[in-house]
């Protein structure tokens, strides 16, 4: 290569066995066109990942390409969102000798790389970065390098319609697929990095799977690790094995306990004698809106709707007038924290629909989710999984604990997900009577765990029978046996 170096050297080390990034360069040098990286947050994926692209770009420039290639040289960085890919998009500005750029647009995440040996007739090659929210510019290239980031939350329908652009004919397709562990077995990346420990198994050299935690990295300051560990104070144990670990694990997510309340069907019209309550999550923009109906005192989900965009309100509205007629439902909780909450609710109010309004905003949307997590953990609901179940277990799984631009943490599901049935599981739930039952442990009796107010119980406060109430009868029950104790008192 001419003048210019690129500024990223491939670490090693830690242990004699550990070979850090080089040793995914060896697999590269070995024949890999495929590599997929389940690594720590802070390992050094984006670092190889530049390594490796400019890797291939010197591998291009060694070959004469013809005019149909346009550009001559193509490599894609597909990220979640375009502010979850800054971070690697200054890295390749910083990174990338400046000798080796024709041009920089960075305001469109674009830089255009020079003919450096007179091999592509003068062109430019071309590095872009794409969101994978934006899926037509996915389509319609070939790319000699493919990057996807953090690629736990890339969907699966934006990797299914960029992966074609690596077989392009002409074009060298190389992937680099990198993330922590997903969320659920299903997600394309994490079946990617099950086939290929698979075919590493057969002798296969195509295909390269590689696992590291974030103490993997030999840079790590010793201030780092110290963060890395005080997260575990924030994050349940599962949770932080899979951010900096890389260890899958089922209950990763916040709702634990999910696959113990998965039973039974959805039904296909009301029990008679049988109480029924909804829980509507109305969707403005990108979201569909979504119903669920749950029996009252079971606590069982009977009943999953959706609307997309291609339905009007009116054509839902009449459609929720006449799911009331049908099932008679005592109530329908919806979420009136958008800018058209009261207009909904007067409007559904006029077709005599039992309707309540609840705002989910701030700590009120903090405690609706931990209630309804508090309920699949207690086993108090049920969730069939049939028809549009799949869709509601999926956002369950996915739902987590992530870091906020500012540093903090709050609970979401990643970028491309949704989380309407969630929404709608959890407004559902807050109109079902109680759940108890004196020959289950209470939840608030439980190690490590807190009592989480049903609905009723915040609106009206926790009266002496209440669950509330009993949980702090018990404690000053127990406070003054401790005492008495202390005191040398037989209690």
């Amino acid at each position: 290569m001419p003048k210019g170096k690129l500024q990223y050297e491939p670490h090693a080390g830690v242990a004699p066995q550990y070979k850090g990034q080089a040793q995914l360069h060896e697999a590269r040098a070995a024949g890999a066109k495929r590599i997929v990286a389940q690594v720590g947050r802070r390992w050094g994926k984006g670092r190889f990942a530049i390594g490796d692209m400019m890797a291939n770009y010197q591998l291009a420039l060694q070959e004469k390409r013809g005019p149909e290639l346009v550009p001559p040289w193509h490599a894609g960085i597909i990220v979640n969102s375009y502010p979850q890919g800054r971070q690697p998009w200054h890295e390749i500005l910083s990174l990338i000798p400046r000798e080796w750029k024709a041009k920089e647009q960075a305001a469109e995440y674009i830089v255009w790389m020079k003919d450096l040996t007179g091999n592509w007739g003068g062109r430019a090659g071309l590095i872009e970065m794409k969101s994978a929210f934006d899926g037509d510019s996915l389509q319609g290239f070939g790319l000699d390098y493919l990057w996807t980031n953090e690629s736990q939350d890339i969907s699966d329908n934006a990797y299914e319609i960029v992966l074609p652009t690596t077989r392009s004919h002409g074009v060298l397709g190389w992937q680099y697929n990198e993330g922590i562990p997903s969320l659920y077995p299903e997600h394309w990346f994490e079946r990617s990095f099950s086939q290929a420990q698979r075919a590493m198994k057969e002798g296969d050299n195509s295909v390269y799977a590689f696992h590291a935690t974030s103490f993997d990295n030999p840079l790590l300051s010793e201030e780092h690790r110290l963060e890395i560990t005080s997260d575990k104070e924030v994050l349940s144990t599962a949770a932080w094995e899979r951010l900096y670990m890389a260890k899958y694990n089922a209950n990763a997510g916040f709702f634990r306990g999910i696959d113990s309340v998965i039973t039974g069907d959805v039904l296909d019209g009301p029990i008679p004698g049988r109480r029924y309550v909804g829980g509507l999550d109305p969707g403005w923009t990108n979201d569909p809106t979504v119903l669920i109906l749950m029996d009252m005192e079971e606590r069982r989900v009977v009943m999953y709707r959706e609307w997309d965009g291609s339905f009007t309100w009116r054509q839902t509205r009449e459609e929720l007038k006449a799911i009331h007629q049908e099932w008679g439902l005592q109530t329908l909780v919806f979420d009136a924290s958008s800018g058209g909450g009261k207009a909904v609710e007067q409007d559904l109010n006029e077709t005599e629909l039992p309707v309540e309004a609840f705002a989910i905003v701030g700590e009120r949307r903090k405690e609706m989710l931990e209630r309804l997590a508090a309920a699949i953990d207690r086993g108090s609901i049920t969730i069939p999984p049939t028809g549009e179940g799949k869709t509601f277990i999926r956002q369950l799984r996915a739902m987590q604990m992530r870091r906020t631009p500012a540093g903090g943490w709050r609970l979401q599901v990643p970028s491309g997900e949704h989380d309407d049935y969630i929404f709608a599981a959890a407004l559902c739930l807050s109109a079902c009577n109680e759940a108890w039952s004196p020959s289950i442990v209470p939840f608030y009796k439980k190690r490590n765990g807190r009592y989480i107010q049903t609905q009723r119980e915040a609106d009206g406060g926790s009266g002496p029978k209440s669950l509330g109430g009993k949980s702090m009868k018990d404690r000053r029950i127990e406070a003054i046996r401790q005492r008495a104790i202390l005191a040398g008192v037989d209690p």
